[in-house]
């Protein structure tokens, strides 16, 4: 019961220190327009957002081939269990759903 308790003890202070490093990053962004660096700091922005949508053209399949890994694994025998195997088909599934929803989107 008392590991239980200081995992969750653990969790939830990880959670804060995420918290509070956030609003340390919007606390400064807010300090850096207020001294006049708002332009800089949107064509930071734009900059960062098109690297990040570059990135995702190129890890997005990486993603199918990790689901893919976790079925294969999950299928053999020693690893996976019945549930795990449902699990991982109903996740291919919606990943399927989703990728034709994104295709016919595109066309």
């Amino acid at each position: 019961m008392m590991r239980i308790f200081a995992d969750l003890l653990g969790l939830v202070g990880i959670m804060l220190a995420m918290l509070t490093v956030g609003i340390a990053w919007w606390a400064i962004g807010q300090w850096l327009r207020r001294r006049g660096y708002g332009e800089r700091l949107d064509q930071l922005g734009e900059r960062t957002d098109c690297v990040r949508r570059s990135m995702i053209r190129i890890i997005g399949p990486l993603g199918s081939l990790l689901v893919g890994a976790g079925v294969a694994i999950s299928r053999a025998h020693p690893f996976g269990s019945k549930r795990q195997r449902e699990v991982w088909s109903n996740l291919q599934h919606h990943a399927r759903q989703n990728d034709r929803s994104k295709s016919s989107g595109q066309q």
